[in-house]
């Protein structure tokens, strides 16, 4: 198992990075300065370090510079959230492996620590991020932020704070119909002003019910037809039940079988191969289900948690998306619970 020692002096950076990669097989030690991760290495191995720049105290270059005057076969990651082309090309000169600028994709963040580790010549930056891509990464990190937007048609705003979606505008809409205007638009570019805050509060909904609806509408507008709630039902249509695939079918059955067993769930719901198989009162409709796997897809993510009235999980399994209906369980022991029969 691969050790990664990160440096990092923002407590929510260490603590998602860590969960993060601890799923994903890295053993991960933690320091909140240069002083601590010296003390780390000098006392436990370590195969990758990943260092921010900017901290109290000693400096992360301070740090990479020890590493590879004493170490040189250490690998090493700089991340920052206020890079510049200078500082680049001033790290790589220093002999860091890669350089990444925050906010970052975690997908992609754990490809470059595979590359680091496995590619003897690898040298690597990371900057080009969609606006989902940092939308998403604030979330996760609770981080408090203004992300500006600008394109032909106007500039956009979406403010988050701790982590959540309060408010968005553009032109002479706000809330949601901004947001959704927003994510839209087409060209232009965007800029993230961390730490910058807005007491307007127009969104409360969570950041992927926004994202679910943004897709479900531009899967509308590309079809040019709402679903046709009329030709078909909860379960669809008598012909279209015939037409899934006998191991489809059975597939989509254990699934239900085993997450019905978890405390809480009321039903569940299957999107497997374009076929929709539900247990007998599962409230949400195929293009639903439709929508939020081509969201997961979109985004890389394995989870998406739709907070309501009842609320819903829906955990993607290779090309399976399996839809939880819950009814009070708290996401963390449903998460526990999902592992527990995965």
């Amino acid at each position: 198992m691969p050790r990664v020692l990160i440096v990092d002096d923002e407590e929510d950076i260490l603590y998602g990075l860590t969960a993060i990669l601890s799923r994903s097989g890295w053993e991960v030690l933690t320091a909140k300065s240069v002083e601590e991760a010296r003390n780390v290495i000098s006392t436990q191995p370590v195969d990758v370090v990943v260092t921010d720049v900017r901290m109290p105290g000693e400096s992360g270059l301070v740090f990479l510079q020890e590493i590879k005057s004493g170490n040189k076969d250490l690998r090493t990651v700089i991340i920052t959230a206020k890079g510049s082309p200078d500082m680049e090309r001033e790290v790589v000169s220093m002999g860091a492996d890669a350089y990444v600028e925050k906010p970052f994709d975690i997908d992609y963040f754990i490809g470059i620590l595979k590359k680091v580790m496995t590619s003897k010549g690898f040298r690597g930056v990371m900057q080009e991020l969609t606006l989902i891509d940092v939308l998403q990464l604030l979330a996760y990190e609770s981080g408090t932020a203004m992300v500006e937007v600008s394109s032909v048609e106007g500039l956009g705003r979406i403010w988050i704070k701790d982590g959540k979606v309060v408010h968005a505008e553009i032109g002479d809409k706000t809330g949601t119909e901004a947001f959704e205007k927003i994510l839209s638009l087409e060209g232009g570019s965007f800029s993230v002003k961390r730490g910058i805050e807005t007491e307007k509060q127009t969104i409360s909904e969570s950041l992927d019910s926004l994202l679910l609806r943004v897709v479900s509408s531009s899967e509308e507008a590309s079809a040019q037809q709402s679903f046709d709630l009329e030709n078909w039902s909860l379960f669809g249509t008598v012909e279209t039940a015939q037409e899934i695939p006998s191991d489809v079918k059975a597939l989509a059955e254990e699934f239900i079988s085993k997450y019905k067993n978890i405390s809480g769930v009321k039903e569940v719901g299957v999107y497997i191969n374009e076929h929709f198989i539900s247990s007998d009162n599962f409230s949400l409709d195929e293009n639903s289900l439709k929508n939020a796997y081509k969201l997961l897809k979109a985004t890389g993510r394995k989870e998406l948690f739709l907070p309501g009235d009842p609320d819903y999980m829906c955990i993607l399994k290779e090309d399976a998306l399996i839809c939880l209906e819950v009814e009070g369980v708290p996401l963390a022991v449903l998460r526990v619970e999902i592992r527990k029969i995965s």
